[in-house]
């Protein structure tokens, strides 16, 4: 019995082993070569214009910048932010969306091309006796929905109103 390989033998195996991996590096290509999206989220708190300042209403806006980073265009169904809330003893918190844009009322979906960036804004928003902004518990979460059912998160920086309203009070003393 002989223990050299024959010419047919090797031939077998480095096809066997070129063509698996080439399926590898293929399926690595694919896996890179999609959308892949940065969100870039901020909260600022504004006022209205007054000369009293008891009469100021605080004013919230949300943006979110997203920059696609991939090889592919992203078509984007949904951008909102999910206020958490907070916790008590007592009660669960209670979870809110505040919708930044949604298909369903545009009516088409947001492309974005590979290597630009889109911004989405709630401007000038004012809750309705700023209990959504006074349940926010300094880390919320900024979402996006594609259409490709993938959907990508990230927790952001945020204030509530009582913490803001401390601030702007620590602020008013020093002035």
């Amino acid at each position: 019995m002989s223990s050299a390989y024959s010419l047919t033998d090797i031939a077998a195996f480095w096809g066997a082993f070129s063509g698996s991996l080439a399926v590898i590096l293929q399926g690595l290509v694919i896996y890179k070569d999609k959308a892949k999206l940065k969100l870039i989220p901020t909260m600022t708190i504004a006022s209205t214009l007054s000369s009293d300042p008891r009469e100021m209403s605080p004013l919230i806006d949300f943006e979110v910048n997203v920059v696609n980073n991939g090889r592919r265009v992203a078509f984007i169904e949904e951008v909102g932010i999910h206020v958490k809330g907070k916790w008590n003893l007592f009660k669960r918190a209670s979870g809110v969306k505040v919708i930044l844009f949604s298909s369903k009322n545009e009516g088409a979906y947001k492309q974005i091309d590979e290597g630009h960036k889109v911004t989405f804004q709630k401007r000038r928003w004012l809750d309705h006796d700023i209990t959504l902004a006074e349940n926010m518990a300094n880390k919320e979460l900024v979402y996006i929905k594609l259409t490709s059912g993938e959907k990508i998160n990230k927790t952001f920086k945020t204030i509530s109103m009582s913490k803001f309203e401390k601030m702007k009070s620590k602020y008013k003393k020093k002035v």
